[in-house]
């Protein structure tokens, strides 16, 4: 595996951008909540501004959700250059059908107008996402992946129009697409791109989530640090060349980027969502981009010359847009100086997460053992009872010993393990019966002397959820802050190994 390349770097000042305006966006970020956990931005290829809030880090991969979308259609874009797809082929026969049991007799007969470019722009003919109609039958009743294609289910939904005449942001289109990558490819996804995209571009450890059978879903779940994102920005805002190197055609990248077939129909669509639909890409009031649930994002700015990528936690992407067209496009190409840039520097340099600081008591010394009870709805937002986890996870032994509580979690899924204490961040790995495992990092501590509560970040996605315990009624209680994707059950989270 090529080793990681970095981003050449300079003072924002150096390539026309005053600083200030980048330190005016991460300030309004913060008081508007939007709970960041990555920033960088580059300017004519040279890196102006990075910074991850602590705990998170620049060498941690994270959950992209959607930008995953952008990885897909670039491997589409690779083999189109290739000349072993072309946009106009028929999913239909791009699909390994010796693996499938549909008989093809019973297939909506607009299945079979459905082309590459109808998956690539989100035109397949459903009105609405239909991932969960069409994959219902995925999982037996005791929760266990079917012994089915997800292929074979998703066909057995009817197109509700003609491929082409309607825009509806869909899942199923770009499952669809991995699986016609790995087929014609005879690789998987990430397979295909390593040597063709992830080594040319130095973008280092990438994993992905998959089906039961190990396909990459490619709509979503591909694990990447912020870096990868702001590489492939860069890309596409070259035209496809890297450091004078040709890795896309110029060609995929001006159809990528404009919008294709029919406007977003939503009329509560945010300004930002309802500009049209490229490859892969929403096309925005400025310039273009990849983007994933919670705040995952890859803008591209070709006007400007200039690309951002961006990992969060928040459910109003559009806030963070808005903010970052009010503070920093207004910056590019108005003069800055060095001392804008030594400020923003320093405030990068010590970005942390929001949460809440604790000066604990004194911890009740030995080992208590204790049921799950409903805590979490009777303490502030953001840690609601709509994201509590599911009530199999029942039990909990807590033990006080030096300073640190060690909390011992017994799911069906397994048995699992915090460390905490209350002023630094303590790893562990929760390791799940299916071969997936999921760092976490606690803290926290005794906020009264009978009530301990403990933030918990499942550190390679966005998302953090809540311990509290109750010692006097000998009950605890567990809540995701921005429940996941996958369910509250945080087995799904991480992706197999």
């Amino acid at each position: 595996m090529t080793h990681a390349i970095a981003f050449p770097t300079a003072p924002p000042s150096s390539v026309g951008v005053d600083a200030a305006g980048i330190h005016r966006f991460v300030d309004a970020t913060e008081r508007a909540g939007c709970d960041l956990h990555s920033l960088m931005i580059a300017r004519e290829g040279k890196l102006i501004a990075q910074g991850h809030w602590s705990p998170y880090t620049a060498d941690r991969v994270h959950l992209l959700y959607s930008c995953s979308k952008m990885f897909t259609a670039t491997a589409v874009g690779l083999l189109v250059d290739a000349g072993e797809l072309d946009l106009r082929d028929r999913v239909l026969e791009k699909l390994p059908w010796w693996l499938l049991k549909t008989d093809r007799s019973r297939i909506d007969p607009a299945w079979f107008d459905v082309t590459i470019a109808h998956c690539l722009s989100m035109t397949v003919g459903h009105d609405d996402d239909a991932w969960r109609r069409g994959t219902e039958g995925a999982f037996a009743a005791d929760g266990k992946s079917a012994d089915v294609d997800w292929i074979d289910l998703i066909l057995r939904t009817r197109l509700d129009h003609e491929p082409g005449s309607t825009f509806a942001y869909n899942q199923v289109a770009t499952y669809l697409l991995s699986r016609v990558v790995a087929h014609v490819s005879g690789e998987g996804l990430l397979p295909y791109l390593r040597p063709r995209l992830l080594d040319p571009l130095g973008i280092g450890r990438v994993i992905t989530q998959t089906d039961a059978a190990g396909n990459a879903l490619g709509f979503t779940g591909i694990h990447a640090a912020t870096d990868a994102l702001l590489k492939l920005a860069q890309l596409y805002l070259d035209e496809g060349v890297w450091r004078g190197d040709r890795i896309l055609s110029a060609d995929w990248v001006r159809r990528a980027r404009v919008p294709f077939g029919p406007s977003n129909r939503d009329p509560q669509a945010d300004p930002d969502w309802d500009q049209g639909y490229g490859f892969g890409l929403w096309c925005a009031r400025h310039g273009y981009r990849g983007d994933g649930a919670f705040g995952q994002f890859a803008i591209v700015l070709p006007q400007q010359r200039t690309v951002v990528a961006m990992t969060a936690e928040t459910v109003d992407m559009q806030r963070i847009l808005d903010l970052l067209w009010e503070h920093v496009l207004p910056a590019i190409d108005r003069p800055g100086d060095p001392e804008a840039d030594a400020t923003l520097a320093d405030r990068l340099s010590t970005l942390t997460l929001d949460i809440d600081e604790v000066d604990p008591f004194d911890a009740p010394a030995g080992e208590h053992r204790w049921v799950r009870a409903e805590l979490i709805g009777a303490q502030v937002d953001p840690y609601s009872g709509a994201g509590r986890f599911p009530e199999h996870w029942s039990d909990a032994t807590v033990s006080v010993a030096d300073g640190r509580t060690t909390v011992a979690l017994e799911a069906p899924v397994g048995a699992f393990e915090l460390t905490v204490t209350a002023d630094t961040w303590t790893q562990t790995t929760w390791t799940f019966p299916h071969g997936a495992s999921m760092p976490v990092l606690a803290r926290g501590g005794w906020q009264t002397p009978t009530r301990f509560v403990a933030d918990v970040i499942a550190i390679e996605s966005p998302h953090r959820f809540r311990f509290v315990a109750d010692a006097e009624t000998g009950t605890f209680d567990l809540g995701w802050r921005l429940p996941p994707l996958t369910g509250t059950e945080p087995a799904l989270l991480p992706p197999r190994m």
